[in-house]
């Protein structure tokens, strides 16, 4: 692999990184409420793609 390919993929991670920790800073700063709802939705979200994949499954 040259060095700007390994450049590149460590400013990718680090990139990656940044916006992980932003994200987990903003959710910190929401009340809990907001939280549980986002928590909620997220699960909801969730149970939507098993649905989706146990139909495909079944139509195989």
């Amino acid at each position: 692999m040259s060095s700007k390919s390994k450049t590149s993929e460590k400013s990718i991670k680090l990139s990656w990184h940044k916006h992980n920790l932003e994200n987990f800073e903003y959710f910190r700063s929401l009340d809990i409420r907001t939280k549980f709802s986002a928590i909620e939705g997220m699960a909801d979200t969730m149970r939507r793609f098993q649905k989706l994949h146990s139909q495909h499954k079944k139509s195989d």
